[in-house]
Formats: structure tokens, sequence, C-alpha cells
């Protein structure tokens, strides 16, 4: 079996011993930068994201050094309960051993 080169896992914070594995690639759908918090500061929704003409969106500083995409965004959503609400999301979680 050949590796997703996609997959990344995660250690779940509030489950010891549980480790998340994501798979997929950003579908540009927004959902979870809308009403996401990565860093937990109690904002509602990235100001980074911007939308346009079409209702698609895009990071604006997707793939940069800036701190904000390399520190949170980079690794957002890192478990299932981020983008469970969100049917539009492309990226899957799987649970492996941690």
């Amino acid at each position: 079996m050949i590796a997703d080169p996609t997959a990344v896992r995660f250690p779940d914070p509030a489950l010891p011993g549980v480790v998340w594995e994501r798979t997929g690639v950003c579908n540009r759908c927004g959902d979870c930068c809308r009403s996401g918090d990565p860093f937990g500061t109690g904002h509602a929704g990235c100001p980074l994201l911007a939308e346009l003409a079409d209702g698609t969106t895009y990071c604006t500083v997707w793939g940069t050094d800036n701190p904000y995409w390399q520190n949170a965004c980079r690794i957002w959503p890192s478990e299932p309960a981020h983008v469970v609400d969100y049917s539009r999301c492309s990226f899957r979680f799987r649970r492996v051993e941690g």
C-alpha cells in the first residue's frame, strides 16, 4: 500500500493516546476558517480569509512565512471536531494508534 502524501498526524489534546490522521487538501470552501480559531483567542473566524466574487475563498497568507499561517492555519483543522459540521470540507480524518 502506498502512503497518502497528504496524510498528517495530530495528537488529540483532549484524549491522551489518541492520534488523528488527516488526509486530503483544502478545497477552499472556507467553512472551517470562517468559524475556526486555531489559536483559541475567541475570534469569530479568520481575519486573513478573503472571498472572491464567485463565492470561493482564499487565504491571503497561504504558503507564506507569515507566523499565523506557519503556526496555525497550516495545521488547521487538526481533528474531526473542527469540521464535523461542514459537509463541504474535503479533509478526512481517521483515528490511528498513538
